[in-house]
């Protein structure tokens, strides 16, 4: 048995309800069952093939323990699955935390929320802030990558 996180997005056009009914059918297809699950929800997508750019699709990530035997299967089995959009797997270890979505959230708006009380005159840009908790270790997460897109041009 080896340690997996897997990544699923689902496609904006499900209903609610065929969502749910999509994630019970990947999630049985893990006999040793979900470690841990994070519904991040819906978030904006770019070049995703069949979503309009800009467009919004449901996010869903879990901690497994599988068998590397049967990763083949499962992922033609996922595949095959109509409704999901992409699937990523990444082999993990145990001394690697399982981060949450809004873990990693808070602990950017923290580190913003510190970089800005620094500097009172606010003279730094945006994107130096951006740049300096890109670069700052975070006291619980172990590296955390920022990423931001401006979609205003006129603001820099």
């Amino acid at each position: 048995m080896k340690l997996y996180e897997l990544v699923i997005v689902l496609h904006p056009s499900l209903s609610t309800e065929d969502a749910q009914d999509l994630i019970g059918k990947v999630e049985a297809l893990f006999p040793g069952g979900v470690n841990q699950k994070d519904e991040i929800g819906y978030q904006t997508v770019y070049n995703v093939k069949g979503i309009v750019k800009g467009g919004k699709a449901y996010f869903v990530s879990y901690l497994l323990h599988i068998d590397p035997t049967i990763l083949p299967d499962v992922r033609q089995k996922l595949s095959l699955m109509k409704g999901l959009v992409r699937t990523l797997f990444l082999s993990t270890t145990a001394k690697v935390p399982f981060h949450t979505f809004d873990d990693l959230n808070t602990a950017f708006a923290e580190k913003v929320a510190a970089v800005a009380a620094k500097d009172k005159k606010g003279s730094k840009s945006r994107k130096s802030v951006v740049e300096v908790v890109a670069n700052t270790e975070t006291k619980d997460l172990e590296d955390v990558e920022v990423v931001i897109e401006d979609n205003d041009e006129s603001a820099e």
